[in-house]
This record gives structure tokens, sequence and C-alpha cells, in this order.
């Protein structure tokens, strides 16, 4: 069982990898991301 405090955490990254991806998204004008720039985005977090 994953303690409160690292569900917390696990939360906030998936909170902020979501708003990042969307400004990224916005920033791009919305184009779609290939799958390759997308892991390199994910692996800069």
């Amino acid at each position: 069982m994953p303690s409160p405090l690292l569900k917390w955490l696990v939360w906030l990254i998936k909170f902020y990898h979501r708003i990042y991806v969307s400004l990224w998204l916005r920033f791009r004008g919305y184009r779609p991301v290939p799958a390759a720039e997308y892991v390199r985005i994910v692996k800069k977090l």
C-alpha cells in the first residue's frame, strides 16, 4: 500500500505533466506531437 505522501506526489506529478503537455501543445499550435518528441519532453521533466 503506497503511503499518502507518495500518492500525493504521484498526483502532483501527473497534474503538472498534464499542464506542461497542454501548454506545449498550445505553443506548437495544437499540431500533433510525434511520439519520439513527446518521449523526449517527458524525459526532460
